[in-house]
């Protein structure tokens, strides 16, 4: 059946957890799957120390936010690409099978141990502790567009609280109808191929209905320091992966907010009308227009998601119809 995958990002006005957690939440009600992608290669400022990236950092920084604040929603896995394929499908391992703080700690050792410099573990000590004194001290965060009564309808924190004892408490913590956490640290191409900003991108697991077998086939991959992203997605979509992954169905793969950058006339916001519905979620009138003004694309992909999502869900309808 069909499975949300949320793009996220740690930029500006764009808040990972705030993203993880609304999606989290319309994932239940419509009794969905999750898949969480954070995708970034931006400066992340380390508290009291200087400024990092993920080019510097790769598999750092941003996952420990995520298992920090959203490890007790489901299982916490990790998917990487480029030269990081086979380093990150063990600390994926080591991820599912224990402590992800500590798995992450052996990581910056294993890195560090590797020759490789700058010290991994510069950053994530220190955030390690940071969490480590923060973490009785959770506040829910969400977006600014989101419709203002929905937290007044909703208590969250004992909404996640709930369901997090009830999942440590049953038989089967792997069902599959508990959220997914999977997070896409990607070091090069990131700006053309994978980001879901790019107008074309190739790789269908930009759309909420691909199928996640050709992500775990990026996980297999071996080491392989020459391929660069952008080829592994051409060979793609010329059919040059392996039979079994060619073989699965096909999904279309859609740009939805390029119409809209390609038509300054258009006033976008307007497409909602398609859903009704959007107005139980979204608070339309604070999210800039975004043509002919100067916003930065990755603001602007920020204020489309409301409206890509509500054109997902369009079609998980037709899918659950068929």
């Amino acid at each position: 059946g069909p499975a949300l995958v949320a793009l996220t990002q740690d930029h500006q006005q764009i808040n990972p957890t705030e993203e993880a957690r609304f999606a989290a939440l319309l994932c239940r009600q419509y009794d969905i799957p999750l898949t969480l992608m954070p995708m970034d290669e931006v400066p992340w400022l380390t508290p009291g120390y200087r400024p990092v990236t993920l080019m510097q950092y790769p598999l750092a920084n941003q996952q420990q936010e995520f298992v920090r604040r959203l490890g007790h929603l489901a299982p916490v896995g990790m998917f990487g690409t480029s030269g990081d394929w086979q380093r990150t499908a063990d600390l994926n391992q080591a991820l599912r099978g224990g402590n992800p703080l500590g798995a992450l700690t052996g990581f910056a050792t294993a890195w560090r141990r590797d020759g490789n410099r700058p010290d991994l573990n510069f950053g994530i000590q220190r955030l390690l502790n940071l969490f480590s004194r923060q973490k009785d001290h959770y506040t829910p965060h969400f977006p600014h567009w989101l419709d203002p009564g929905l937290l007044q309808r909703h208590d969250y924190a004992t909404a996640f609280a709930d369901r997090d004892a009830a999942r440590l408490e049953s038989p089967d913590r792997r069902n599959h109808r508990h959220p997914q956490l999977q997070v896409w640290c990607s070091r090069k191409d990131n700006g053309t191929v994978l980001h879901g900003n790019a107008p074309d991108a190739p790789m269908e697991g930009l759309d909420p209905l691909g199928d996640k077998r050709i992500l775990e086939f990026l996980l297999s991959l071996p080491q392989m320091p020459w391929l660069a992203n952008k080829h592994l997605q051409r060979a793609a979509m010329r059919g040059l992966l392996p039979e079994e992954i060619c073989r699965r169905p096909r999904t279309a793969v859609r740009s939805h907010h390029a119409p809209f950058q390609r038509n300054p006339a258009n006033a976008w916001v307007d497409a909602w009308a398609a859903l009704p519905e959007a107005g139980r979620f979204f608070h339309r009138e604070a999210i800039p227009r975004l043509i002919g003004t100067s916003v930065p694309p990755h603001e602007a992909i920020c204020h489309l998601r409301p409206l890509l999502f509500h054109l997902w869900l369009t079609g998980v309808r037709e899918c659950r119809a068929a």
